[in-house]
């Protein structure tokens, strides 16, 4: 039988990599931006580490750093799974990124995998 967390990984649209990096979440829910941490990113979306959370459905905003780089990326996203317990965080997809973020995203992505390979 297929763990949870093995079905959500067969459906991602993009492959992730493991990074440890500071985002901002704006929502409505909040008086000031939170800070957290990124520990999973990709083209898609992004698992932000958390005991903040939102429930799946939620909307909300990021601002994070692309790493390796200086670029800033804000972008609109859905909370598509928020788990509790050891890994408490939340799992966000990005409504979309412009052709500009996604560029920058993608190539630093390729650089954190083949660093991690």
């Amino acid at each position: 039988m297929e763990t949870t967390s093995a079905a959500i990984r067969s459906v991602r649209e993009a492959p992730r990599a493991r990074v440890h990096l500071p985002a901002s979440v704006f929502s409505n829910h909040f008086y000031a931006p939170v800070e957290v941490e990124c520990t999973d990113l990709s083209l898609s979306g992004m698992f932000l580490s958390a005991d903040l959370l939102l429930g799946p459905g939620e909307r909300l905003t990021v601002s994070f750093t692309v790493p390796g780089t200086w670029h800033r990326i804000v972008a609109d996203a859905l909370v598509i799974r928020a788990p509790k317990g050891v890994t408490s965080g939340m799992g966000l997809r990005f409504d979309r990124l412009p052709s500009l973020d996604a560029t920058i995203l993608g190539r630093a992505l390729q650089g954190v995998r083949r660093a991690s390979a």
